[in-house]
């Protein structure tokens, strides 16, 4: 495991832990400032890049998060939501942006691009799990039974995982290194050049 691997581990777990925790304590802003951070950190280190999939990455999570509320997969306490966020809390969008920046080539997640079944079946287990994890936290709710929710969120996320891949690669081999056909070439560093 390299160091850049190691490290983006850690952050990952260190954003998504901080953002359940103190949203379960309903210290939103604190929640937010954790992952926040985070995130700026991943933006730091992936340049203009990572800002533009960081935002696409936004804007997926507020569609998928807004859709499983509607559908009565998730809700949110009222103390987890900032005076002035929406529908979805703002500390739960963000942790969209910090699980883009575990994709690019180098992180942790950056192995699985390319390996489109392994996607699907990691994104429909962890996805599930993740938002589980969430619920025991208490930092967000299943409003309808656990297992409409858990099975619900899952097969999203077997489509959202692999999704979230296709659209990193794409934009990084379109927009930031044009001229190279890179959708199913998982060997190349795309992202600035970080091999640590």
């Amino acid at each position: 495991m390299t160091i850049s691997v190691l490290r983006s581990l850690v952050l990952y777990y260190m954003g998504w832990f901080g953002a359940i925790v103190f949203a379960s304590r309903g210290e939103p802003e604190l929640a937010t400032a954790m992952i926040g951070i985070v995130v700026l950190f991943g933006f730091l280190k992936g340049g203009l890049m990572e800002v533009y999939l960081g935002t696409l990455a936004i804007m997926l999570g507020l569609a998928v998060e807004n859709i499983f509320l509607t559908i009565g997969a998730t809700s949110y306490p009222e103390s987890s939501y900032l005076s002035w966020s929406g529908f979805v809390p703002f500390w739960m969008l963000l942790l969209w942006p910090l699980f883009m920046r575990t994709l690019a080539l180098g992180e942790c997640l950056g192995w699985i691009r390319g390996k489109w079944v392994i996607a699907a079946l990691l994104g429909g287990v962890g996805g599930g799990l993740a938002y589980l994890g969430g619920t025991k936290f208490g930092a967000l709710e299943f409003p309808s039974s656990q297992m409409y929710s858990v099975v619900t969120i899952g097969l999203a996320w077997a489509v959202v995982f692999p999704l979230t891949i296709k659209f990193r690669m794409f934009f990084e081999a379109s927009l930031f290194n044009p001229g190279k056909s890179t959708m199913n070439d998982s060997t190349k560093n795309l992202d600035s050049g970080d091999t640590e």
